[in-house]
């Protein structure tokens, strides 16, 4: 059964409003669950109201139809308007214009060359000497300066020498004393070998008898 009739309204099942919008039964039975359009549980089969499952799949593009309508122009004629009548001068009163707008032009060009003539004083000539400005010759044609570098190498070469003087003065100087050095060394190894001092080196027995002790000779 697919059409059943509550309170004179027609409610037709989920499968055929399937058929009818496109959507899944599923979904249909989730509307109703949820109470989105009005719907009857009859058993197990959900029964939903035609006209509101076909407003709810439908209802957008009726509104975008309607939307879309628009009307249709309308044409219509407007009162004919008269226009002012255009009278158009003769050959003769052209001619005659024309002559006095060129006739004034000419007249206002000569009153003002008349003005700034009359105007226009003669300026006085003035004599101005002329100078003669000095140009430098190219580079080419000038005489080149020479610096004279000898004296300035005559001063490094002193130098030099006075360098190498100092450093052999104090090269002879260190030689001069480390030889003095060997020298007083020598001299003082053979005179402590040549047994001088000897006599000066104080004996045991001596030692004893200052300190008063006495050592024994195991």
């Amino acid at each position: 059964m697919d059409e059943i009739l509550i309170e004179e309204k027609k409610y037709i099942s989920s499968k055929r409003a399937a058929k009818i919008t496109g959507y899944a039964k599923d979904y249909i039975g989730q509307l109703c669950r949820e109470g989105r359009v009005p719907a009857r549980l009859v058993g197990r089969s959900w029964y939903v109201l035609e006209t509101a499952i076909q407003d709810h799949r439908f209802g957008d593009q009726k509104i975008e139809q309607e939307e879309k309508k628009w009307e249709t122009p309308k044409y219509e004629a407007s009162p004919i308007e008269i226009l002012p009548p255009v009278h158009r001068p003769r050959k003769n009163e052209e001619s005659n214009n024309q002559t006095e707008v060129s006739q004034s032009l000419r007249d206002s060009w000569e009153a003002w060359f008349g003005r700034t003539e009359d105007g226009t004083e003669q300026e006085d000539i003035i004599p101005i000497p002329i100078h003669t400005v000095y140009r430098q010759p190219p580079e080419e044609l000038l005489p080149r300066r020479r610096f004279n570098i000898q004296p300035h190498q005559n001063e490094l070469k002193e130098e030099e020498m006075q360098q190498k003087v100092v450093k052999g003065t104090i090269i002879m100087r260190a030689i001069h004393v480390s030889g003095v050095l060997f020298a007083t060394l020598a001299t003082i190894l053979a005179v402590i070998g040549s047994g001088y001092f000897d006599k000066y080196i104080i004996s045991n027995r001596q030692v004893s008898i200052i300190t008063g002790v006495v050592l024994y000779n195991k």
